[in-house]
């Protein structure tokens, strides 16, 4: 689970929906998980094929059993049920558990990844998730917008004690020609070196920079301790970049002419990300998570302080709460206004202001380990 605490549903739904606003105000369209799950279950041969293979999931991986009479209850509801029932767990209409809700779904983020014209079809590291996976993998196979869309990685999460995880966190596109993949909690190293061969092998890129993370909650993902917010621009968890630090966060970049493969990477001399980053000619600025006391940037890490979201270059959407992180943000010329501010007049602050940040209220999205940015799954991005 991501969610520490149980939340007010109310409240979490109300600061969804001012994110919302922003996104709308700002021109993007946004497509719902669940709707596109209803489109994807048209079919009743695949609706059946879906429905075994979450019976073969929960076989797998000794989740609660699933047995013919209860696929057979599945796939006689109706297609707008089922998404709900796939999703919560529970049929609305009667009130029947057939298994334990997703709440996590919430942070979009971690399930896939678009890089250019390919997917990355992610494989969970909880049980938890892993029906998440599977879910997506089906729209992404069936929905008329994916089906076509090739995958330069994709799992059966069905095969028992499978390894091979990945999650959206953990990759970060930085320009047409580089990505980071952070490995750690969620993310194995050895597939994280093999999501960057099929990167590097369909052409999609030119270069992969791994990132070692430590194996810990308060880490799980590699966006939970830095984003890019501009071309020049990161926020940065300062562990990561400072000497007392370092050892646990190692950078290693990949290209055509490098092995994929772990003997390969270890016999590389680690870097620094920024470093590593500069190696391959991007030069960044980074803005301090929780400014420039320890406490600070240990409490601002936990609470997604460097896990935001760029809308286009100098606007930016953060968490109200971080606020040594967003004066470090005002430092360098970031104007910060609330999620109501921007959305009813966007256009004033498009064209009056070049830096801002976008704050919006986080008392119970906040509870569940996941920022602005873990809470959107880009399926089509300016370069």
């Amino acid at each position: 689970m991501l969610f520490d605490d149980a939340v007010w549903l109310e409240q979490a739904q109300f600061e969804h929906c001012e994110y919302l606003k922003v996104l709308h105000a700002f021109g993007t369209e946004i497509v719902a998980f669940s709707d596109l799950l209803v489109e994807s279950l048209e079919d009743n041969a695949k609706r059946q094929g879906l429905v075994d293979q979450i019976r073969q999931l929960h076989q797998a991986c000794q989740l609660n059993h699933l047995d013919s009479d209860h696929s057979r209850r599945l796939l006689s509801i109706d297609q707008q049920t089922l998404a709900v029932t796939l999703i919560s767990g529970k049929n609305p209409k009667t009130n029947e558990v057939f298994f334990d809700p997703l709440p996590n779904i919430t942070f979009t983020r971690d399930i896939g990844a678009v890089v250019h014209s390919a997917i990355i079809d992610c494989s969970a590291a909880k049980k938890a998730r892993m029906r998440e996976s599977l879910l997506w993998r089906f729209i992404r196979s069936n929905h008329p917008e994916f089906s076509e869309i090739p995958s330069v990685f994709s799992v059966d999460q069905t095969i028992p004690n499978n390894q091979c995880t990945i999650e959206g966190g953990d990759i970060i596109v930085v320009n047409p020609e580089t990505i980071l993949i952070g490995s750690g909690e969620r993310t194995t190293i050895n597939t994280a070196l093999e999501v960057a061969k099929n990167l590097l092998r369909a052409g999609e890129i030119k270069q992969v920079i791994v990132v070692r993370i430590p194996k810990e909650r308060s880490s799980m993902h590699l966006d939970t301790l830095f984003s890019i917010i501009s071309r020049n621009e990161c926020i940065v968890y300062p562990p990561m970049i400072s000497k007392k630090g370092g050892s646990k966060f190692s950078a290693f970049i990949i290209g055509n002419d490098h092995e994929c493969n772990l003997a390969a990477l270890e016999a590389e001399k680690p870097l620094m990300i920024l470093d590593a980053l500069q190696q391959v000619g991007i030069a960044l600025c980074p803005i301090l998570c929780g400014g420039n006391d320890e406490i600070n940037q240990d409490r601002e890490q936990w609470t997604d302080g460097a896990n935001v979201f760029p809308l286009q270059q100098g606007v930016i959407v953060s968490y109200q709460r971080n606020t040594h992180t967003l004066k470090g943000l005002q430092g360098v010329g970031y104007r910060t206004i609330s999620a109501r501010e921007f959305y009813t007049t966007p256009t004033f602050w498009l064209r009056n202001e070049k830096k801002i940040v976008i704050t919006i209220e986080d008392f119970e999205l906040s509870r569940g380990r996941g920022g602005p940015r873990c809470l959107t799954f880009p399926l089509n991005r300016a370069s």
